[in-house]
């Protein structure tokens, strides 16, 4: 919601001060979506913000930018842990990253795992973790930094390639491919992720295009295959085979999905033209998909609707070459600033009316904080108000999962509780997402009680504390699990409590200091929030039910303080909550019209 921002001092920012609409009320729930976002290490665009931060203000960033994702709903992050041959987690085959510690090679001190505490705290809120990779690029620019000893450029300079300030691993080299495919092995075996991602980089853009370097390698190991061009195009195809092969060899479970560029073909569908991801840098996602080698795929679509690489055309034809993947739009909202501010939500909504689209990823995650004309917030306030989980992957061998057993409230106090149930020892796959949802007792015979719009909260974990509001009201809570492949198992026992109004891991939080929360003229509820310190937050309404009914702002806000109007015409009579929640604070005010 605009607000209007009374900084302290001379400076005086005024914002718009009472929206033009209804504070967008309930849209209807879209069913299952993957909502994914990427999380770019390389040169710190999204995490770390700089290189060789201390730990604990590593593990907090991360945190800040992984609450606002789950504040969005997302359900999903792509983190990136090998930008260039190097490692954002305990590798045996390449050094530490420079992006992470500010010296290639150097672990964190203190020490951590940075994959490990990211996984374990997107499952924390409820999201998958999906380790993304880069499989070729080895030195994004020469002489940005000292390269590691152990740094396979130095231990293996026969297997690289370099182009101006680049240098690339020879796709061409079977010790490439093994190697590379060693490297996903490891993170499969030692890591809990829930997915594989491979990003658009396989032979070099412009203009590190390749050109006769690798002639040497195709009269070496040219498999019987007469031309350069499918040569090149069948070593990416042997490594997108084995690595498939590889993951379902060791975790069924774990996907394996690629983001290729958004143009496959030149004219391919008819009037799309421009750069295309066959014939320059020897990509063929056609052939991944044909050949049932991904679990999903995500081209980067980064237009907008229109012109020569129109959204509406490229997207309605990469749906329809999914086969039994899974189709996600990347979603080019690091652009959105130069477009319409109505680009990204139209593109979601179009997603949504077709039938063979199953969501999108947006480029990049710490856009979401620019809140650009305001899309972050729009999102926040309607296509993004309800929690879902992705939906299920096509010819999945996993079994369905178990229904949790012996789900319970314990009570602290009057506000406060947990409430936690048993998890099955005997069930193979890991990374089971377990969904809990809510509805009103007297509703019990007449509510389609799983309905996605019920979901009160996500987590991979077998608890979570709430805290309520002090009502006389009850609502039935249960919980079920879905397994990775997006299966769910059968509800829960009901246990009765309070509606929720806070959830998750709200347990050290302090109070916000908020200056006012008054009525005026008996048309509005004024109120005032002093934020210290620039941070992301959220600002919402809920109903007695612990419904959301309105969503005023869900993005960063400055240091000030903020007042905003809330016309009470726009609400039936009864009682309502403000809730205004940031990483570790919120404030609850209880107001009746």
């Amino acid at each position: 919601m605009p607000l209007k921002n009374i900084k302290t001092g001379i400076l005086v920012i005024l914002f718009s001060l009472i929206m033009s609409l209804p504070f967008y009320s309930q849209t209807k729930s879209p069913g299952r979506e993957f909502r994914g976002a990427w999380v770019a290490t390389v040169v710190n665009l999204d995490w770390p913000p700089a290189p060789g931060l201390p730990v604990e203000k590593q593990k907090e960033e991360l945190i800040k930018l992984f609450d606002a994702l789950a504040f969005l709903n997302f359900n999903a992050v792509f983190f990136q842990v090998r930008p260039e041959c190097d490692a954002l987690y305990n590798s045996s085959f390449d050094p530490w990253s420079f992006w992470l510690t500010g010296k290639q090679g150097r672990a964190p001190e203190p020490f951590y795992d940075p994959l490990e505490f990211a996984i374990e705290e997107a499952h924390k809120r409820g999201m998958e973790l999906h380790a993304w990779i880069n499989p070729y690029r080895a030195v994004r620019k020469t002489g940005s930094y000292k390269i590691a000893p152990n740094h396979v450029s130095r231990k293996h300079p026969e297997w690289i390639i370099t182009s101006g300030k680049l240098k690339y691993l020879n796709p061409g080299l079977p010790q490439v491919r093994n190697y590379v495919v060693n490297v996903i092995k490891e993170i499969v075996r030692n890591y809990n992720v829930d997915g594989i991602h491979f990003d658009d980089y396989f032979y070099p853009y412009p203009p590190n295009e390749i050109k006769t370097e690798d002639f040497g390698t195709f009269k070496r190991y040219s498999r019987g295959i007469g031309s350069i061009e499918e040569w090149r195009r069948d070593n990416v195809n042997l490594l997108i085979k084995e690595i498939y092969t590889e993951i379902k060899k060791i975790k069924p479970f774990v996907k394996f999905g690629v983001s290729p560029f958004g143009i496959w073909r030149n004219n391919v569908p008819a009037g799309i033209n421009g750069f295309d991801a066959y014939s320059r840098i020897y990509a063929d996602p056609v052939y991944w998909l044909e050949n049932n080698l991904v679990d999903y795929i995500v081209p980067q679509l980064y237009w907008p609707f229109g012109g020569g690489q129109d959204f509406a055309k490229l997207s309605d034809w990469w749906s329809l070459q999914k086969n039994n993947s899974q189709f996600y739009a990347g979603l080019g909202f690091y652009r959105a600033g130069s477009w319409n501010s109505d680009e990204i939500p139209n593109q979601i909504e179009y997603l949504r009316g077709n039938p063979f689209a199953e969501g999108f990823v947006i480029f990049r995650a710490a856009n979401v904080f620019d809140n650009v004309k305001n899309i972050t917030g729009l999102l926040s306030r309607s296509l993004l108000r309800n929690k879902t989980v992705p939906p299920v992957l096509k010819n999945n061998n996993i079994a369905v999962p178990p229904v949790p057993l012996n789900f319970h409230f314990t009570k602290i106090n009057d506000v406060e509780g947990v409430f936690s149930w048993s998890e099955s020892d005997s069930y193979a796959p890991q990374n089971v997402r377990y969904v809990i949802s809510a509805f009103p007792v007297e509703k019990y015979r007449l509510t389609n009680y799983n309905n996605l719009s019920n979901i009160v909260y996500l987590t991979y974990k077998n608890y979570f504390w709430a805290k309520f509001i002090k009502s006389e009201i009850r609502l039935n809570y249960f919980v079920r699990a879905v397994n990775p492949a997006g299966v769910e198992s059968g509800n829960s026992n009901m246990v009765e409590a309070p509606p929720l109004i806070i959830r998750g891991n709200y347990k050290n939080t302090g109070e916000l200091s908020v200056k006012k929360l008054k009525m005026l003229n008996c048309d509005f509820f004024d109120f005032e929030i002093e934020i210290p310190a620039r941070q992301f937050i959220r600002i919402s309404l809920k109903n007695i039910f612990g419904h959301t009914v309105a969503v005023f702002t869900c993005s960063v806000m400055d240091e000030g303080i903020y007042r905003a109007s809330l016309p009470a015409s726009f609400l039936g009579h009864g009682v309502y909550y403000f809730l205004i929640s940031t990483t570790n604070k919120f404030f609850i005010k209880k107001i009746i019209l």
